[in-house]
């Protein structure tokens, strides 16, 4: 994907031969059959053209995840960093079923309702390494969304092409209309059927983005309020 300017696309045109008084005729057609709504990356989404199945209207996805094949074999580093950080019992096994829920919806390219995340432990006990594993996992891009979330920003935009979003305590209120908002607001970007994608001084969109959350809270009582009720 190239951004050009209507002068430009012209230029282009008058080199590949089209004559000039052809140009303008030209951009009409692009303007009317070229038209798309949205241009960028969607989390979940492969660079392409698609069509939005709630709305019908054309997007251009600019880039897409990048998935790690899966393949047999053994994995003793990540194996003994779950067990020594999660254990071996239902937390454990809570989590791997998380991840490759998340996963799957991915790699199956569908937006399915998915939990969020919580991981609450000390500081410097791994929290960070283990969202970065997440992060790779999921198609290698992320993104803060506490703000869109919560509703301290109207725009999203720039939270719909990751495909894992983070909520870390440092940057999340402790104020308990804030935990209310930041419930909700995981309860309506997840568990809706499309997510409405809203930028400056553009039209919104209703696009369905594959994406999973994470919050990393440290386990001093002032940092687990910010958790939602």
């Amino acid at each position: 994907y190239i951004p050009l300017s209507e002068t430009a696309v012209g230029q282009r045109l008058r080199k590949a031969g089209v004559k000039k008084g052809e140009v303008s005729d030209l951009l009409c057609d692009i303007r009317t059959q070229n038209f798309v709504s949205y241009i960028g990356p969607v989390a979940g989404h492969q660079a392409g053209l698609h069509i939005s199945e709630d709305s019908n209207q054309s997007f251009l996805v600019t880039t897409g995840p990048t998935l790690i094949e899966g393949a047999d074999g053994d994995w003793p580093f990540l194996r003994g960093f779950f067990a020594e950080l999660l254990g071996s019992g239902e937390q454990h096994d809570a989590f791997m079923a998380w991840l490759r829920q998340a996963r799957r919806n991915l790699t199956a390219g569908k937006r399915r309702p998915l939990p969020a995340a919580v991981l609450v432990g000390p500081r410097n006990c791994g929290k960070s390494l283990l969202g970065e594993v997440v992060r790779l996992a999921l198609g290698g891009r992320s993104a803060p969304a506490f703000a869109a979330l919560s509703g301290l920003s109207s725009f999203n935009a720039d939270i719909i092409g990751a495909e894992l979003l983070t909520i870390d305590d440092e940057i999340a209120s402790k104020d308990g209309r804030a935990r209310t908002a930041l419930a909700q607001g995981i309860k309506k970007h997840f568990f809706a059927a499309n997510v409405r994608v809203e930028a400056k001084n553009k039209d919104a969109l209703a696009l369905r983005p594959v994406q999973a959350v994470v919050i990393a809270v440290n386990d001093e009582p002032e940092h687990l309020q910010v958790l939602p009720m």
